[in-house]
């Protein structure tokens, strides 16, 4: 069976999960996870590396696809697009056969990952380069699988509370604050020593730059505070974020676009030399001077960064960015400048007061305490949904950036989660809807019940 893609300009619903309620949602490169309140996983989108995971054939179409990637898993359950431009698609969001209730979920490029209730870490798709955690840098794995964490001493180092991807790696938070982190490693991305990275390419005999098991991130401890905890953690293209416990905020891995946060970037180097010159592929400290706030959250893009850092009230707080702005990722006009090599709060978002924030390759969407969701960067594809009228069109489309703006055709609806892939988005909105109450009940009046649905700016 023969499909089509369309691409839409403006968010419009998945109505697969009218009907369901929707904790959070993932993007990949061009796939796509939901999370129910139940615990039950829905994955749909491009499926030519088994990262929707669980399907049947008759879930599945073929697609012309610009997105085809030049990444191809080895191994007995991995399988490549089936011809010359055509990749397979999951059309529609399926559930995932899986009796484990699922409390958290992640993508990366070609694969994705998934935190159970118990805490253990879950993994499907493209096995390239040891993402999945599996032991092995180039086996692809068409359903669920449970990633071992051999390195973990004791209970609470092998019990998990989040997961987070970068492009071609991963990493998982243990209850106890240790960081693990797993795949691709040439730009540094996985924080761990060099001499760490070659012992365990010569163990496993490995020809890739990699790591194929959950290793421990080491990060230097303090006189006064002792041993680093690790509470938040993000992962981009070739670079890595993480939060500590003290609200230090950490970077490592490629620098290049100024995407690490500590004061240098491409401009910093003679012509040529600033990508080498700029790999940290330890845990360094970003100054905390640099956020002028506690720092409650961060997100990595593809080659930049952001923090929501605490304002004076109690909730909420303004956007720091930096990295990368060639197309105005970082909310600044694009090119203008070119990269930012320190937190810099974005003006166009200033006195606002913001509960999240999303990043994908090249845009971001920020959601604000009342519910309503900004966009910028990248308008490529229609990813930032501000096409107003809306618009639908057969053939991809290619627009100029744009700074951060409202997506007004969601005005009225209240925004709770937002996730952002290669050329897409989806947002989570809370519906209100009025139900009656019992007749014991009736003298309080009807209540409004919160029931979650989903928009998304691609289709």
């Amino acid at each position: 069976m023969a499909g089509d893609l369309t691409w839409s300009g403006s968010p419009v619903r998945v109505v697969s999960f009218k009907d369901l309620r929707i904790k959070d949602v993932a993007c990949g490169e061009a796939h796509c996870l939901a999370l129910d309140m139940e615990g039950q996983l829905y994955a749909w989108g491009f499926d030519e590396f088994c990262q929707v995971g669980g399907k049947t054939a008759a879930d599945e179409v073929l697609v012309q696809s610009p997105l085809a990637s030049p990444r191809a898993p080895r191994g007995k359950d991995a399988y490549l697009p089936t011809s010359e431009g055509s990749c397979r698609m999951v059309p529609k969001p399926h559930r995932l056969p899986c009796s484990v209730s699922f409390v958290g979920i992640a993508c990366g490029a070609q694969f994705s990952l998934a935190l159970d209730a118990a805490g253990g870490v879950w993994c499907w798709g493209n096995g390239e380069g040891g993402v999945l955690g599996l032991g092995s840098a180039s086996l692809g794995c068409r359903t669920l699988a449970r990633i071992p964490i051999p390195s973990a001493r004791s209970a609470s180092e092998e019990c998990c509370k989040l997961v987070s991807c970068g492009s071609y790696h991963a990493m998982a938070v243990s209850k106890a604050g240790v960081l693990y982190s797993w795949g691709r490693s040439e730009g540094g991305q996985l924080g761990l020593a060099e001499q760490q990275v070659a012992s365990h390419i010569e163990e496993f005999g490995l020809r890739d730059t990699c790591v194929c098991q959950p290793t421990p991130v080491t990060f230097p401890d303090t006189p006064e505070k002792g041993k680093v905890r690790i509470e938040k953690v993000a992962g981009g293209d070739v670079h890595s974020l993480a939060v500590d416990s003290e609200g230090c905020v950490w970077s490592w891995g490629w620098g290049e676009f100024g995407q690490l946060g500590l004061g240098f970037s491409s401009s910093s180097y003679e012509l040529g030399m600033g990508g080498a010159s700029s790999r940290r592929p330890t845990p360094q400290p970003i100054a905390k001077e640099s956020f002028g706030g506690r720092v409650l959250s961060i997100a990595c893009g593809g080659a930049f960064s952001a923090a929501l850092v605490a304002g004076e009230l109690s909730e909420g707080g303004h956007l720091a960015m930096w990295g990368a702005n060639d197309v105005g990722q970082c909310g600044l006009p694009a090119k203008k400048p070119m990269d930012i090599a320190v937190p810099k709060e974005v003006p166009g978002l200033r006195g606002i007061l913001l509960r999240s924030v999303a990043c994908g390759t090249t845009h971001a969407v920020a959601i604000d305490l009342g519910g309503q969701a900004f966009s910028w960067g990248s308008a490529h594809y229609g990813k930032l949904g501000r096409l107003d009228p809306p618009q639908k069109w057969s053939t991809p489309i290619l627009t100029e950036p744009s700074e951060p703006g409202i997506i007004r055709s969601l005005a009225r609806l209240r925004i709770s989660k937002a996730a952002c892939g290669l050329h897409h988005t989806l947002l989570a909105t809370e519906v209100r809807r009025r139900r009656m109450e019992s007749v014991e009940e009736a003298s309080t009046g009807s209540q409004a019940s919160s029931k979650m649905e989903m928009s998304t700016s691609m289709v």
